[in-house]
């Protein structure tokens, strides 16, 4: 970066039209003017590539420092996210300015090559470089004066076209510089990445951003962050911009909480406050965190309770404006602080109504104290209040809003058994059929269960993570029992196969749940012994196998498999037990309070963001159509295994299938099934 710096500082003091002409001159006055003209047509269009050029590299500097500043260090309960994206985008931004600066080296030495050119040229009609380039500029300094006295006088008129007009030396970024006592013109902000310019309302002084219920102008940038603006362009750290606003401010317009009653990370995350504050932040009228509210409303219970969140929002409501306001200050306080976060506050009762992953059953008692408070004259005049209300009475009534889904095409027509047996069912069908119970199962699972699962260290859970994981043991028991009941190694061999093709068809459809679970029943102990029956399995269907196991394996915590799960698009039924494990790190590589009894905000947020990675796979469900009879045959065989450890019985079983041999007496098999003798 240093080195960057440097070079952008020596190209920014060099003045080209001292040593190439890039303005067309007169060719009668040389004698061999064509050639001159050739050269400065090429020098002026070097010059056009290396500005660009050089632009290019303040943009990628910015970019570089921006980006380094954001890269997010893992600690040890972060493994779980894999590598930061952050290094991918340095890679590329190392590339561009590598790229950029043999770019800006080749074409410096193509404009010395010019110059040296164009000096032959002049000194043969013994003329002075310097004095013959300087004379050009001295020209255009009298002619843009003279334009300007004409525009002073109201009779100066514009070219019919600006744009087909030859840019000047004076027009260019390195035609001013410490030779002449000009200092460098400063490189413009980086353009946007959608290439429009930015549009800043200028209605409000100070920075808003809008909700889905407010009515005002969405930004407003203030003068004291403008050079942050011009260097960094649309990408400006917020954070930055949040403080240099906030430092901004009139004093009545700024946050009531102290500053060390919240901590902020460099990129203006939250890394930990008192529970008022996090309130406060919640519903701040400068800005509107969407992460940080789904976060709070998420984990709020693992640091507060209900009663108190809901006092304390009621409270926020009823804010009151400090003493001593004049009549003006009192309008702007009104305007710009007490209306944005009594909206806000009804946006943050109308999502824990709304959203079913914030008010459990036990819950529900809330309600009525909500309905009191938005009952209140001075609350039901407020926009959405109304709609807040129904929301509110429909929740009493047990109504919650549920959210259909739909399906752009039609399930694929079902393959219908003629007999319900497990190998009389086609493989693909009974692994669609697997899927719809396990993507209903998975569809339930709920975020509090989760944060209870990674707080509470008990075996004896009966929530729906429970009650999906006892269904993958159950199917891998089912794997494995069918297996064992066969007595002939071909008919075992047979039922194998009909899983390896069952669970290479669940990883088709993206449900790795299943497919974890019938590889488990086919890689456990008393089934991987069956040495004659696995011999009788082709080596294309054992590949299928190994690939089914590649892909959930634990090498590197799971990272082919998270590889691959980043590449798929829902409906997917993932494996859970990795999110398990990361909300397990993130519970035991952190404490839940920071110094100054501050709650660790930071922790919440790492397990929300676990938990919204598990619920994006809960969004859209498989469009399979269900066959009444195969789905009864599968409950009945997962039905037969309870919560009992069969894994003792099952060895005996496999033990009777097929007896440890003798050293003599394998090496005698192999040669009879050989066809030595």
């Amino acid at each position: 970066m240093v080195e960057l710096s440097s070079f952008l500082s020596f190209v920014s003091d060099l003045h080209i039209a001292r040593h190439v002409d890039i303005e067309s001159v007169d060719q009668s006055k040389l004698s061999d003017g064509e050639k001159y003209q050739r050269s400065v047509e090429k020098a002026r269009s070097l010059v056009r590539s290396f500005e660009a050029t050089t632009q290019s590299l303040f943009d990628d500097g910015s970019a570089l420092l921006m980006t380094t500043q954001s890269v997010r260090h893992l600690e040890s309960c972060e493994i779980w996210r894999g590598r930061d994206e952050s290094y991918d985008v340095l890679e590329r931004i190392t590339s561009s300015l590598k790229i950029n600066l043999q770019v800006a080296l080749q074409v410096l030495e193509s404009l010395l090559y010019i110059g040296q050119e164009q000096t032959e040229i002049l000194e043969r009609d013994n003329k002075s470089p310097v004095e013959w380039r300087m004379s050009l500029l001295s020209l255009e300094d009298n002619n843009m004066a003279d334009a300007l006295r004409a525009m002073s006088n109201g009779s100066f008129e514009p070219p019919a076209d600006e744009a087909d007009l030859p840019k000047t030396a004076h027009q260019s970024i390195f035609s001013a510089g410490a030779q002449n006592g000009h200092s460098p013109v400063a490189p413009p902000p980086p353009i946007p990445a959608d290439g429009k310019p930015v549009a800043y309302s200028t209605d409000l002084p100070w920075d808003v951003r809008d909700d889905d219920v407010l009515g005002l102008t969405t930004k407003a940038p203030r003068p004291s962050d403008s050079k942050i603006k011009a260097f960094f362009g649309t990408d400006a750290p917020q954070h930055y911009l949040e403080t240099i606003n906030a430092d901004a401010k009139p004093w009545y317009l700024r946050p009531n909480y102290d500053s060390a009653e919240i901590l902020l990370d460099p990129d203006g995350t939250v890394r930990g406050g008192t529970v008022p504050a996090l309130v406060e932040r919640l519903t701040a009228h400068e800005y509107a965190d969407p992460k940080f509210i789904k976060a709070f409303l998420m984990t709020y219970k693992s640091f507060t309770n209900l009663d108190t969140l809901f006092t304390l929002l009621v409270e926020r409501f009823w804010i009151q404006p400090p003493e001593n306001l004049n009549a003006a200050q009192l309008g702007e306080w009104r305007k710009f602080k007490q209306y944005i976060i009594r909206t806000r506050v009804m946006n943050t009762v109308k999502s824990m109504v709304q959203d079913t992953d914030v008010l459990e059953k036990e819950d529900m008692y809330i309600l009525d104290r909500m309905q009191d408070f938005v009952s209140r004259d001075e609350v039901i005049s407020l926009p959405a209040a109304k709609s807040i209300l129904d929301a509110i009475k429909r929740a009493q009534r047990g109504k919650k809003m549920t959210i259909k889904t739909s399906h752009q095409q039609p399930p694929p027509p079902p393959i219908v058994p003629k007999r319900i047996d497990l190998l009389d069912i086609d493989a693909l069908e009974l692994a669609r059929q697997l899927t719809i119970t396990e993507s209903q199962l998975y569809l339930k699972i709920r975020p509090i269960e989760c944060l209870h699962r990674s707080k509470q260290q008990k075996t004896d859970y009966n929530d729906n993570i429970a009650i999906f994981i006892r269904r993958s043991n159950r199917i891998a028991n089912w794997v494995a029992y069918a297996v064992l009941c066969k007595e002939d190694s071909r008919r075992r061999a047979s039922v194998m196969k009909h899983f390896i093709n069952i669970a290479d068809r669940c990883r088709s459809l993206q449900n790795f749940s299943t497919m974890l679970a019938i590889v488990s029943g086919l890689n456990s102990s008393p089934i991987r012994r069956l040495k004659r029956s696995w011999e009788q399995v082709s080596a294309k269907l054992m590949s299928q196998l190994e690939t089914c196991e590649t892909t959930i394996n634990s090498y590197k915590n799971f990272n082919i498999y998270r590889s691959a799960l980043a590449k798929v698009s829902p409906p997917c039924v993932p494996f859970i037990g990795v999110f398990l494990t990361a909300l397990t790190h993130i519970q035991d590589g952190s404490k839940d309070s920071l110094p100054g009894h501050l709650v660790n905000f930071r922790k919440r947020q790492k397990a929300s963001e676990v938990i919204q990675d598990l619920q994006q796979w809960q969004a859209q469900p498989h469009n399979f159509r269900g066959l009444p009879s195969v789905l009864a045959y599968i409950e009945d065989s997962l039905n037969q295994f309870g919560d009992k450890d069969v894994g003792d019985d099952f060895w005996e079983l496999s033990l009777a299938r097929e007896p440890r041999e003798k050293e003599e007496e394998k090496l005698a098999r192999l040669l009879h099934e050989s066809g030595f003798f």
